[in-house]
């Protein structure tokens, strides 16, 4: 039997390799002629890197964090292909909660290591845009990438961060295109706000970034200005496009560029790790993450790979930490034959996250 394990992380318990390993393990263990691939699953957000390269395919590189220091942050590489998380250059955690500051934040270190990659002959990078500390619509990434930008007087403004967005009265961003013009940049993200707004990047995340009220309102103000300028310059309403407020709004200034678009954090994954491909020479498919209900049919990991499953007639198998209302879950995919919880076997919810991985090796027995 040829079982494929695309199995996202029991977030706070299991990676997805951890996850898909256990499972790998039962399966053996009841069969020991299976023939088992695995190929881990994540959603865009942190921990994308580390579920899509073996340890070899990193490469420590010099970046800068959220607030302008220095530091060092990983990015993968697979041929010519390069994936950057923001995370590891600016993300919420690049800085200590007691010293976080929107207004301050600067996305530069993410610039820097597209550089990066780009000096290793990069084609396709893709860019997960999870987790990120900053909110300055990634002006600091573009200006590292060669972008000048122009106050009222004509003078160039350095170091530049987001409350100097206000501050922008004209954009260069002639070098920045000729930089990326040879360059295919994926991004990837499940967000789908907008740049601007009550559903914009500064009303709904600059609070767990650190800002007040009055911080966020001047933050909308300083984002909106440099929307104003950009569109003024291009020609080109990108403020609405769904997804753009995204990680700090960095998704907006990357939608004035050729090559560039935006996907789903799901169907990016699938369709790095040649999922499609796989399932061909594939007898059962085996996915699942933490907590499994009614929010995982909509665009989620499950919703895409059962889609995909149910076109090439293939069984699938879901294990899950927790599943609720599994009967709509059945019905919307004839494709799913059994969906296992270790909520199931385990005593209570703390036993089932502390020995998680022993209860999905138990139940991949029961296949």
């Amino acid at each position: 039997m040829h079982y494929l394990i695309a199995i996202d992380s029991f977030k706070g318990c299991l990676s997805s390799v951890q996850a898909a390993e256990a499972i790998k393990k039962g399966l053996i263990e009841k069969d020991p002629e299976s023939i088992v691939r695995i190929c881990p699953m994540a959603d865009g957000g942190e921990g994308t890197l580390f579920a899509l390269t073996e340890e070899y395919e990193r490469f420590s590189v010099l970046t800068k964090a959220s607030n302008g220091k220095r530091k060092y942050g990983l990015i993968g590489i697979r041929e010519d292909n390069a994936i950057i998380e923001m995370a590891q250059s600016v993300g919420l955690d690049s800085v200590e909660p007691d010293e976080r500051n929107p207004e301050l934040s600067t996305t530069f270190g993410v610039g820097m290591m597209i550089d990066s990659a780009l000096k290793k002959g990069i084609k396709h990078i893709y860019l997960c845009v999870g987790g990120s500390g900053t909110n300055d619509a990634g002006a600091g990434m573009l200006s590292e990438l060669g972008a000048i930008f122009y106050n009222k007087n004509g003078n160039e403004i350095h170091d530049i961060r987001a409350k100097d967005l206000t501050l922008i009265e004209k954009a260069d961003l002639s070098r920045v295109k000729e930089t990326l013009a040879d360059t295919q940049i994926t991004i990837i993200t499940d967000v789908r706000n907008e740049l601007l707004g009550e559903q914009g990047a500064s009303k709904v995340f600059a609070k767990q970034k650190g800002a007040d009220e009055d911080m966020i309102l001047r933050l909308e103000k300083s984002l909106g200005h440099y929307a104003d300028v950009l569109e003024k310059q291009t020609k080109k309403t990108n403020r609405h496009i769904p997804g753009t407020g995204a990680g700090g709004g960095i998704v907006y200034s990357l939608t004035f560029f050729d090559n560039v678009n935006i996907v789903s954090g799901a169907r990016a994954v699938i369709e790095y790790q040649g999922i499609e491909q796989l399932l061909d020479e594939t007898d059962v498919l085996i996915t699942g993450e933490g907590s499994v209900d009614v929010q995982s049919t909509y665009g989620k990991t499950i919703d895409v790979l059962c889609e995909l499953a149910q076109k090439k007639n293939k069984p699938v198998i879901v294990f899950s930490g927790r599943c609720e209302n599994p009967d709509e879950i059945y019905s919307k995919y004839p494709s799913i034959k059994k969906i296992y919880s270790t909520m199931d076997i385990a005593k209570d919810k703390t036993d089932s996250k502390n020995n998680a991985s022993l209860y999905l090796q138990q139940l991949a027995k029961s296949i």
